[in-house]
């Protein structure tokens, strides 16, 4: 699977469990191959049904986490981790995962070096994030990243257009003044993690070092190096964070802006992304004192009053950062697509897009040019009972994608389409909706 080669891994596995129908390790590999697949409901049946042969079995719960993580269940998750731990702390894995919310910031730092310590060679990339997550602990220390410095309260943050080079609108702006600096143009991304600037943008704004990065994206580059570093503060119009953490690269990010900011830096709020009347409007879930204790510990289970304005949302899926959408493709064809804003197009994988793609057309990723991209006719995804057509998409390879994230992703849905929408996001409950006007 490490390599791409997810039918053989399918095959091996099938006919493994052929042979030895009650093997648990087996139904846990089963498991993680259908994850793979995004065939998600089918994994949690593996797994469960190795915990039924093993009920001890740590990988079994390792697996059933990563599955509560992905649908939002923060309760379920940080169960299944921490039985896996207690089960099997040197699978490097489940040490991993614990880490990630173990909320003593010395037991983190204990968890991520006996990581660097367990982790295979070949797990290169894992092994330099782990040692920057350690780097980035020991210097923050005591103080909680991208802390709420203003109410917790309804905020109306004003956006602007943003034009590619051809004339046509390909995404939103929003303005942020770091350490009290000139205002940075953004470009508002539900793809994005945290907030990214180039290097030019914050000269001589007095920012922390706090560890180097990889930054990487669509394209064939390889992923770029930067730096991560502390702001003391970052204000967007009467909305204010403070000790925010920013990934700083060299070169530019977004052609014409002076970087990237994602959605999940307003996830602690339901965010409507509304472009046609150019507003990004936060209203806030709960009292500020529940607020400030989800912002420092976003594995804390909520069991407080539902969210009023949430019942026409639909569930969505979260792997990493990425916000996945299951949509059906004209109707016809199921898949997991990308939401992201950030992108000036939709797109669409070429095993579901085969008998459409048209003429080859040159894109430009984040990261370099795309291969074998090509354009496609007009589109509809159905997600949930929202339409979203699209009516410029194009097509090109999402095997790394999928491969770096480790799930099956079958496109993206991009600006061009959820611009014809308000989009609303939901972080706490993992909900995603679109409606022609906010309600």
């Amino acid at each position: 699977m490490q390599t791409g080669q997810i039918s053989d891994a399918q095959r091996l596995i099938r006919s493994a469990i052929a042979a030895s129908p009650a093997d648990p390790q087996l139904l846990c590999l089963q498991g993680d191959v259908l994850f793979r697949q995004s065939k998600f409901d089918q994994a949690e049946e593996a797994y469960r049904a190795a915990l039924t042969l093993s009920p001890r079995s740590a990988r079994a719960h390792l697996g059933l986490g990563r599955l509560d993580q992905l649908r939002f269940r923060h309760k379920g998750a940080r169960e299944h981790f921490v039985t896996a731990y207690h089960v099997d702390w040197r699978d490097p894995d489940i040490v991993l995962a614990y880490s990630r919310l173990v909320p003593d910031l010395e037991a983190r730092k204990v968890l991520l070096r006996n990581f660097i310590a367990l982790a295979p060679n070949e797990d290169r990339l894992q092994r330099e994030d782990a040692l920057a997550r350690l780097e980035m602990e020991e210097r923050l220390g005591t103080r909680a990243p991208g802390t709420l410095d203003s109410p917790y309260k309804d905020y109306r943050l004003p956006l602007e257009s943003f034009f590619a080079p051809n004339g046509e609108a390909s995404g939103l702006l929003l303005k942020a003044s770091i350490n009290r600096g000139k205002p940075l143009r953004l470009l508002v991304d539900t793809g994005a993690d945290g907030i990214l600037v180039t290097s030019k943008a914050i000269r001589n704004l007095g920012l922390e070092r706090l560890t180097q990065s990889q930054i990487s994206g669509l394209g064939r580059q390889d992923a770029a190096n930067g730096l991560v570093m502390l702001a003391r503060t970052v204000e967007m119009d009467d909305f204010r964070l403070q000790d925010c953490v920013l990934q700083v690269v060299d070169g530019e990010l977004a052609p014409g802006t002076d970087g990237i900011i994602g959605a999940n830096v307003f996830q602690e709020f339901l965010i409507r992304l509304d472009a046609r009347s150019k507003v990004l409007s936060l209203d806030p879930f709960s009292n500020r004192a529940e607020a400030a204790v989800r912002f420092s510990d976003p594995w804390l289970h909520y069991e407080g009053e539902a969210c009023r304005a949430c019942d026409h949302l639909n569930p969505v899926f979260r792997v990493g950062h990425l916000l996945l959408l299951r949509a059906r493709l004209d109707g016809r064809q199921d898949g997991y697509f990308l939401l992201d804003s950030g992108s000036a197009y939709s797109a669409i994988s070429p095993n579901l897009a085969s008998s459409w793609r048209g003429r080859t057309s040159h894109l430009v990723g984040a990261r370099g040019s795309l291969d074998g991209a090509s354009q496609l006719r007009p589109v509809r995804l159905d997600v949930g009972t929202a339409r979203l057509a699209d009516f410029s998409p194009v097509s090109f390879d999402f095997s790394g994608m999928s491969r770096q994230e480790g799930v099956e992703i079958s496109g993206i849905v991009g600006f061009s389409a959820v611009s014809k929408a308000v989009v609303t996001i939901n972080y706490r409950d993992g909900l995603v909706g679109f409606s022609s006007s906010v309600r």
